[in-house]
C-alpha cells in the first residue's frame, strides 16, 4: 500500500503528517527541503505505520430527527427549510409521530443508545405531540432494553416555565438557534410580520438557563454581513451559554431571491479563517495560564486534538444515511433533516422504506473520492464534507464544497502548530482537563 505522507509548513514550522498512522512529526527546514526535492525518502526518515485503512461500516439507526413541526413563528432569510415549512407546511400528526419511534426502534439492530431530535420549523410550536412522543419512549424503553435520549433545535421564543421543567426533567440537550446581538438577531431572524425578535427572545432564553446552570448550545447563523464573528460567539457566551458556535448558511436559491442574500464572499472567507485561529489561540492561552478548559470541550478542535493523541479516525463526516434519518411531519424519510422536503432524496415513508435508494447517499469519501482519499485532514473532516451543502452549491452530493476543504485545512494545519507549541507539562494539563483516554 502507497504510503499517504503529507509535507507541511506552518509559520515556518515544518512537519512530517503521516496520515495513515495519525502520526505528527517535527523537522527542521532543512530536511524539509530534502524531503520537498526528493533528496531524502520519508522511508528513511520515519516508521511505516501499522495503522490500516478504515472503511465507514454500514450502520444501524440510532438518531432520527423528527419534523414535529413544519411551521415557524419566525422568518430566517437563510433556512434551508425554505421558512422552516420544507415545501409541506403543518403539524406532525400523533399517528406519524409514533410510527416515527416505531420504526427508529426496528431498524435500530444492536445499537444501545439511540436519540429523537425534535425539529422543525419551531417544533416547540408543537409541545402537545413532543410530550406525547417522550411518554411513549419511556414506555418503549423498558420493553427493549434501549436507552432514548431526547434533544431539541428551537429558537428559544416558547419557552416558559412548563417547557423549561419538562426540558429538564427528561434531560433534553438543547440547541438554540441565535444570531448574537440585537441588530443582528433582529435583522436574520425577525418574527412574521417583521419585528425584531431579540428583546421578546433574550428574556426567555436567559430565564431557561438559568434553570439549568447554562447547559445548552447556541448556534449563531452567519452571512456576509456578520463581520466580527468572535463578538457573535463571546456575546453568546455572556449570555450564559456552556456552548456556542458559529455556522455559515448554506443559501437555497429561494433564499438568494426572496431575501436578496449572496454566497460567503472572500472577506468573509477570511473572517472566517480568522476566527478559527483566534479560538485556537484562546484555546492556547488558557492551558498556558492553567484555566478552566470546560468551554472547550465542546469544541471541534477539542474533538481533533483528542484524534491526534488518540491516533482515532473519523471515516465520515455525519450519520447522514447510514445512522441519521429525517421525518418530515406526514412521515416520508429522507437521508437526513437538511433534505426534508426534496422528493429526490426521499428513501421512503416510516411504513416503508426503500432499503435500495438510502445506498445512494451512502458513500464512502475518505478510501475513494479523488480529493478525499490523498487529503492529510480527511480523518478529521470525515470526508467529503456535508452532503446536502455540495449539492446546494454544486448539484450533486459528491461535488464538494472546496471553501469546507479550505478552511478545514487551515485548521488542522494550525491545529500542528498548536500542538506544537504545548510543552510536555501542557500537553499533560490539557488531556486532564479534557478527559483524553491514552490508551
Amino acid at each position: 500500500m502507497k504510503r499517504l505522507i503529507k509535507l507541511l509548513e506552518v509559520q515556518q514550522t515544518y512537519f512530517i503528517y503521516d496520515i495513515e498512522g495519525v502520526n505528527l512529526y517535527k523537522i527542521d527546514r532543512k530536511l524539509y527541503e530534502s524531503l520537498k526535492t526528493n533528496e531524502v525518502s520519508f522511508d528513511e526518515v520515519i516508521p511505516i505505520s501499522n495503522n490500516d485503512l478504515v472503511t465507514n461500516a454500514k450502520k444501524h439507526i440510532s438518531n432520527i430527527h423528527l419534523n414535529v413541526a413544519q411551521v415557524c413563528n419566525l422568518v430566517c432569510g437563510y433556512c434551508y427549510g425554505i421558512e422552516g415549512e420544507y415545501g409541506l407546511k403543518g403539524k406532525m400528526k400523533e399517528g406519524n409521530a409514533l410510527r416515527a419511534i416505531d420504526y427508529l426502534i426496528e431498524n435500530s439492530g444492536d445499537e444501545k443508545k439511540l436519540t429523537v431530535v425534535f425539529f422543525g420549523g419551531e417544533p416547540l410550536l408543537n409541545f402537545p405531540l413532543i410530550k406525547t412522543v417522550v411518554d411513549y419512549c419511556v414506555k418503549k424503553e423498558k420493553e427493549i432494553s434501549k436507552k432514548i435520549g431526547f434533544e431539541i433545535v428551537t429558537n428559544g421564543t416558547k419557552f416558559d416555565d412548563e417547557i423549561n421543567n419538562f426540558l429538564n426533567h427528561f434531560n433534553f440537550e438543547v440547541t438554540i438557534s441565535f444570531d448574537g446581538d440585537k441588530e443582528t438577531q433582529d435583522k436574520n431572524r425577525p418574527f412574521r410580520g417583521g419585528k425584531g425578535s431579540y428583546d421578546k427572545t433574550l428574556p426567555k432564553i436567559k430565564s431557561f438557563l438559568d434553570s439549568r446552570n447554562g447547559n445548552a448550545t447556541a448556534r449563531a447563523t452567519i452571512t456576509n454581513h456578520s463581520k466580527d464573528l468572535l463578538h457573535y460567539r463571546n456575546n453568546l457566551r455572556s449570555m450564559g451559554f456552556r456552548n456556542s458556535f458559529v455556522e455559515v448558511a448554506t443559501l437555497s436559491d429561494f433564499s438568494k431571491e426572496k431575501y436578496n442574500l449572496e454566497d460567503t464572499d472572500t472577506l468573509q472567507k477570511k473572517n472566517l479563517i480568522k476566527y478559527d485561529k483566534d479560538e485556537l489561540n484562546e484555546f492556547l492561552v488558557n492551558i498556558k495560564e492553567r484555566n478552566s478548559l470546560s468551554y472547550f470541550k465542546s469544541t471541534k478542535y477539542a474533538k481533533y486534538i483528542n484524534q491526534l493523541i488518540t491516533k482515532s479516525k473519523k471515516v465520515d463526516f455525519c450519520g447522514v444515511s447510514r445512522s441519521m434519518r429525517g421525518i418530515a411531519v406526514n412521515g416520508d424519510v429522507y437521508p437526513c433533516h437538511r433534505f426534508v422536503g426534496d422528493n429526490d432524496f426521499k428513501i421512503g415513508n416510516v411504513k416503508n422504506e426503500n432499503n435500495n435508494k438510502e445506498k445512494e447517499f451512502d458513500l464512502d469519501f475518505v478510501n475513494t473520492h479523488p480529493q478525499c482519499k490523498g487529503c492529510f485532514a480527511k480523518y478529521y473532516c470525515g470526508g467529503g464534507g456535508c452532503i446536502h451543502n455540495n449539492y446546494i452549491k454544486n448539484g450533486a452530493i459528491d461535488k464538494l464544497d472546496l471553501e469546507h476543504c479550505h478552511r478545514m485545512h487551515n485548521k488542522i494545519k494550525s491545529l500542528f502548530k498548536f500542538y506544537d507549541d504545548l510543552t510536555l507539562e501542557d500537553r499533560k494539563y490539557m488531556v486532564e482537563q479534557l478527559n483524553i483516554e491514552i490508551n
